[in-house]
């Protein structure tokens, strides 16, 4: 029986689950909020870990991270929502990031870690001021009529 199930969402929807190394030990980082220090920013991650080059694997980083046929070069900006499950429960929610592609005697393997959604949120946001916040959907005339159409 698989315990460990690693499932990825593809540009169309699609979910896939990624064939794993039947020992994959997945180590993680669970934080959780810090009450005394609003200032700290915790979210939890796995550590990296790596995944096999089995041909399902190899079309999805192809296709999803643009991975050229040497392994060289990949999109690493590039990142594709996923969970962890473990025995039927899932685990950790979030984004998978490839980190590395390790090509060794003709065998592929791919270096990923996954960061949850509260890491995302904080990353998106990391350095943006109110300023830099898009307003322009709310740019129209204040009278009666518009106030009643947004009801």
């Amino acid at each position: 029986m698989i315990e460990t199930l690693l499932q990825v969402t593809d540009l169309n929807g699609k979910t896939i689950y990624l064939d794993l190394y039947s020992d994959v030990s997945i180590s993680m980082n669970m934080s959780f909020a810090e009450i005394q220090d609003i200032t700290s920013k915790n979210s939890g991650y796995s550590q990296t870990f790596r995944v096999p080059g089995t041909p399902k694997n190899n079309q999805f980083f192809n296709y999803m991270f643009n991975v050229n046929g040497a392994g060289t070069s990949f999109n690493i900006q590039k990142s594709v929502i996923c969970s962890i499950n473990y025995q039927g429960i899932t685990v950790l929610d979030g984004i998978l990031r490839l980190m590395k592609v390790i090509v060794t005697d003709n065998k592929v393997d791919y270096e990923v870690n996954i960061q949850d959604e509260v890491g995302v949120f904080i990353n998106n946001i990391s350095n943006k001021l109110l300023v830099d916040l898009d307003f322009n959907d709310l740019n129209h005339v204040y009278n009666a009529t518009n106030v009643k159409l947004s009801w």
